[in-house]
């Protein structure tokens, strides 16, 4: 693969078809196969191979899916953040806090 052109040539498509692919970089289909899976291996192509079709799909990140639940997940953790802090309040409002006992000094006693 061109270190040039590989970010460019896979990018702009859904879904390439290996064995049109193939021909264009002068090697079999099942080497092509091959190496696109060690790509996808080490995670420099973000891809699935159905290699029964012999066709590579682009994986799609669904930006507006994925803002939602970040959306969703921000807002609860606010709710959770909030209830616990009027939780605390409430205990300390109506005298329930527990203090820890103070240290007693072990020094010299006036004696």
């Amino acid at each position: 693969m061109d270190i040039y052109l590989h970010d460019h040539y896979f990018r702009s498509y859904v879904t390439v078809d290996l064995t049109r692919m193939a021909p264009a970089f002068n090697t079999t289909v099942g080497d092509l196969e091959s190496e696109l899976a060690a790509l996808i291996m080490d995670g420099k192509i973000q891809a699935r191979i159905d290699s029964h079709n012999k066709i590579m799909h682009s994986r799609t990140v669904n930006q507006r899916a994925d803002t939602y639940e970040t959306c969703l997940r921000t807002g609860d953790d606010f709710v959770e953040g909030s209830q616990a802090m009027l939780l605390r309040m409430n205990i300390q409002r109506q005298g329930l806090v527990v203090k820890a006992p103070r240290p007693t000094s072990t020094g010299a006693t006036g004696a």
